[in-house]
């Protein structure tokens, strides 16, 4: 019996295109051709194509699937080794896609209130949770590791402070967008607000603001696990507002 690429196809549950690209790799070709060169595919062919379905749910890839199939057979220690290997590939796939859910959960959560989403802010905070161990782990390398602890711990506490920090960072971008004068009452408001919860941090860390400005400093901070909240010109606006904050 044979069957015609799109039989086939349907036979074995995949599309033709994908057929074409493992006769195009040499992974599976077709047993014959029709006269008029169209590929012809037979049970043999079946067996090889649910050979390579099967490595594919292991999560092999096609040039791991090519090498296996052509080795027939292999020594079990071998072989047992490659699985042990894809297993443990897999265990961290497993771990990263947990991570993926956890952090959607908490990103819906925390702007599930708001009319509407700022993109660069979303991504922002989004970084601060695939960055979280990292960041904890500079935290705990330069400030008290107990308080650092207790402070993530407490994730009530900690969903609070999050809150109200994408709460301040979100009005100041707004203002900025909206061309708001820096000495506007609101934004020195703001403003206030954003010292107070730095402030309330640094208590709970146990270290003075001062100090914490000096180890961020001599720390070699490596930027880029840590979230750029602000644009240059957000910066610059919030930077102009201070002035008149501190006057």
């Amino acid at each position: 019996m044979a069957w015609m690429i799109s039989e086939f196809a349907s036979v074995g549950d995949v599309t033709v295109r994908t057929l074409r690209y493992y006769d195009k790799i040499n992974l599976l070709k077709p047993s014959d051709y029709t006269e008029g060169g169209h590929r012809l595919y037979t049970k043999d062919d079946l067996y090889v194509l649910q050979q390579i379905q099967s490595f594919k749910h292991l999560g092999f890839s096609l040039g791991e699937i090519q090498n296996i199939i052509l080795q027939r057979d292999v020594e079990t220690e071998d072989f047992l080794r490659q699985i042990h290997f894809q297993r443990e590939l897999l265990l961290a796939e497993q771990e990263r896609i947990a991570k993926v859910l956890s952090h959607m959960d908490e990103m819906t959560k925390k702007f599930q209130k708001e009319e509407r989403v700022d993109v660069a802010l979303f991504s922002s905070f989004l970084q601060t949770f695939i960055w979280e161990k990292e960041n904890k782990e500079w935290l705990e390398e330069h400030f008290s590791k107990d308080s650092v602890q207790t402070f993530y711990n407490n994730k009530e506490l900690k969903e609070k402070f999050d809150r109200r920090f994408m709460d301040v960072i979100g009005k100041l971008k707004k203002y900025k967008e909206e061309e708001k004068d820096p000495i506007h009452y609101d934004v020195q408001v703001t403003l206030k607000e954003f010292f107070n919860l730095i402030e309330e941090v640094t208590n709970y860390l146990d270290t003075p603001q001062s100090d914490i400005e000096d180890i961020i400093q001599k720390s070699n901070l490596p930027v880029s696990e840590f979230p750029a909240l602000f644009t240059t010109e957000e910066e610059n606006y919030i930077k102009e507002a201070m002035k008149q904050f501190n006057n």
